[in-house]
């Protein structure tokens, strides 16, 4: 039974990697490190002047630690995959890549299950695997290579070890906090500058139980903490060219000492609490409220999160991934607050409204989940688009289409350029390209600059009425979700959709998805 509640969260994270494939703008990093890490090696040669990062460098330096190492996960699963015919394309490894992530993340998740089951009890780590798998963001994202999904697989770690106990115990052990707050410090100093904050909490309230002297506690964070910054220096200095380079001290430096965050716009204080955590977190909410009421433990597990998201509520710019590492938090909570639930007596009114308000929960979060999945299937024009382009141009020799701007940020990355070298293929057969097509993405041309480049044979853009209908042939529309509506009659205005079919919202009373053509592929005359 433990081993089926393991896999059924690895399950549903494999799910939503294969039902949307493709990536957007803030996963670019890691993916094209990764892409470049397996197709060029990391000598200094290549790395100065093959790697997408000193192409397109971006506004800040990420770290190069976590996609190094989970390249070193997926290049021998994919030698193997290869061997079996399993992986034949570039677009099967960027799938491959998302895979190992999504897997990383499901083992974190799969120890803090365990240690639940020990601390709680075995129906409350069911709850717990029930509700994680019924949400949305988090089986989501578990698969998607932005630096945050990175971090959170350690830091989850790190909290498992903190409960890992039995029930009446009021301690772990001193190994497993050195354990944990090692590896959640290496999560902040390394991949995610904001979990640091998290750590400064937990090693506060550690101290405050009488769980390890501060002074201790100093010393695991100061060695793991320098440890740490040694290993992401050397490294990123290394593919950056720059000494010395810590990208997440770089970060702290750049948002928070100087403001930078603003630029990308604030929202008020309250933000988090009445926008990000009600839709991260999902019906495990209300069921977390009552397993503060009903467990002490709970409201000792919930201190931390609370502190962090008050605390980071005082930054004006806000994301929901910057709160995302607190949810496991909240399922713990609402799992307790389910068991408690469901263990009332079912001869009573109370009992019986207790079932039906977890069966509502948990249906619910199921609903939700489907349905915001079946509008990110089609929320990827760029992955959808150079996908159908490779498809409809197979046979070509010689093509050289340019990619606009938000091409690239909605899905077309390095990986889905199949028609071009390198191959990534491992075997020497199979990296034999049929064809050596140029994928430009070229940043500011403008559709006289495309024109007048005789060499662009195509071009997959977001405005195609600026190409001349008398060089340019509109080949397919490419449409993606737009908006929620009142639901009107079904139709179909100007390229514009109303639930196409086959999407679950058709069922949905009085709500409509409204769909609308984003890219068009163009072929020149």
């Amino acid at each position: 039974m433990s081993l089926l509640m393991d896999a059924a969260i690895f399950a549903t994270a494999v799910a939503h990697v294969i039902l949307t494939p493709y990536t957007k703008v803030e996963e670019s990093f890691n993916l094209h490190a990764i892409h470049d890490i397996l197709a060029f090696g990391v000598t200094p040669d290549v790395v100065k002047n093959n790697y997408d990062h000193v192409i397109f460098p971006g506004a800040l330096p990420r770290s190069f630690v976590g996609s190094l190492l989970l390249s070193c996960i997926v290049y021998p699963i994919a030698y193997v995959f290869e061997i079996f015919d399993l992986v034949k394309t570039k677009p099967d490894i960027q799938i491959l890549v998302r895979l190992c992530l999504a897997a990383v993340n499901a083992v974190a998740l799969s120890f803090l299950r365990r240690a639940v089951s020990k601390r709680y009890g075995f129906g409350t780590s069911v709850f717990f695997t029930i509700i994680t798998c019924s949400q949305f963001h988090l089986p989501f994202w578990m698969g998607r290579t932005i630096p945050n999904m990175f971090a959170f697989a350690p830091f989850t770690v790190g909290f498992s070890y903190m409960i890992n106990r039995m029930p009446h115990t009021k301690r772990p052990s001193p190994k497993e906090i050195i354990v944990a707050v090692s590896v959640q410090t290496f999560a902040s100093v390394v991949l995610r500058a904001e979990v640091s904050l998290l750590v400064g909490f937990l090693v506060f309230q550690c101290f405050l139980s009488g769980w390890m002297t501060l002074v201790r506690l100093m010393k695991v964070c100061v060695v793991a903490g320098l440890l740490s910054a040694m290993t992401t220096i050397a490294i990123d200095s290394y593919f950056w060219g720059q000494w010395p380079l810590w990208p997440e001290f770089y970060s702290i430096y750049f948002n928070v000492y100087e403001g930078k965050s603003a630029n990308w716009g604030t929202e008020p204080f309250s933000a988090y609490w009445l926008k990000y955590i009600p839709k991260l977190a999902m019906s495990s909410l209300p069921l977390a409220i009552v397993g503060i009421i009903s467990d002490s433990r709970i409201r000792r597990v919930l201190i931390v999160p609370v502190e962090y998201i008050t605390f980071i509520s005082l930054l004006g710019h806000k994301e929901w991934r910057f709160v995302i590492y607190t949810i496991p938090f909240f399922n713990v909570a609402g799992a307790r607050g389910a068991y408690w639930l469901i263990k009332q007596k079912k001869t009573t009114v109370f009992g019986r409204l207790s079932i039906l308000l977890v069966v509502g929960c948990l249906a619910a979060n199921v609903l939700l989940t489907a349905l915001m999945t079946s509008i990110s299937r089609d929320n990827y024009p760029g992955g959808t688009a150079l996908a159908r382009f490779n498809e409809l141009y197979t046979e070509l020799d010689h093509v050289h289409v340019h990619i606009d701007n938000l091409a690239a940020q909605t899905g077309a990355s390095l990986f889905l350029q199949e028609n071009s070298p390198p191959s990534l293929l491992i075997s020497k057969d199979k990296a034999l390209m049929k064809n050596s097509w140029i994928y430009n993405k070229t940043e500011h041309l403008s559709a006289s600059d495309i024109t007048a480049g005789k060499h662009f044979t195509h071009a997959i853009t977001e405005n195609p009425d600026a190409f001349s209908s008398s060089q340019w042939r509109r080949v397919e529309p490419i449409s993606s979700f737009e908006q929620f509506r009142w639901k009107q009659t079904p139709t179909t205005v100007s390229g514009d959709q109303i639930n196409p079919k086959g999407n679950l919202w058709e069922m949905v009373p009085m709500v409509e998805i409204h769909y609308e053509n984003k890219l068009w592929i163009l072929e020149r005359l």
